[in-house]
């Protein structure tokens, strides 16, 4: 099972991520302050940890350094979100260590792609990617919800 960690403000992000992914497959966890992101990380065991950019007071990029330094965080994958896609930021993201800068909305079947990689050994983990405008592949079976 993966366990994919939000840090956005958004919780329209959420609750798409919530409804869209198969909670049988992935647990979505949101953090919106800085106590659910603790909580977060004391409860461990993360696969990959959606880093929003753009929060207001709330800088994705600080929070994501502390990450990289936090002895729970510093080795679980991160991925950057944007609403704004700019070049400059796609390549200080991923010097940052980010292994994908993704766009918002974010794209399941891309999504699912990247939490794959993200559980790859690390010898096999490709190149960081962009998501943006990136051609998208068909998702796992059973990843997504099944609507009937």
């Amino acid at each position: 099972m993966y366990t994919l960690l939000l840090l956005s403000l958004a919780e329209a992000t959420y609750q798409r991520l919530s409804t869209q992914l198969d909670p049988q497959t992935i647990r979505v966890i949101w953090a919106a302050d800085e106590r659910a992101l603790e909580r977060a990380l004391v409860r461990g065991r993360l696969t990959v940890i959606l880093v929003d950019l753009e929060l207001p007071g709330w800088r994705g990029w600080h929070w994501s350094t502390q990450l990289h330094t936090d002895r729970r965080s510093r080795r679980t994958p991160q991925i950057a979100l944007t609403g704004r896609p700019q070049a400059e930021e796609c390549s200080a993201a991923f010097a940052a260590g980010f292994m994908a800068y993704l766009q918002q909305p974010v794209a399941i079947p891309t999504l699912l792609l990247h939490l794959d990689q993200a559980c790859a050994p690390t010898h096999a983990r490709r190149q960081p990617h962009s998501g943006i405008g990136a051609a998208e592949a068909e998702p796992a079976p059973s990843a997504t919800r099944r609507t009937a």
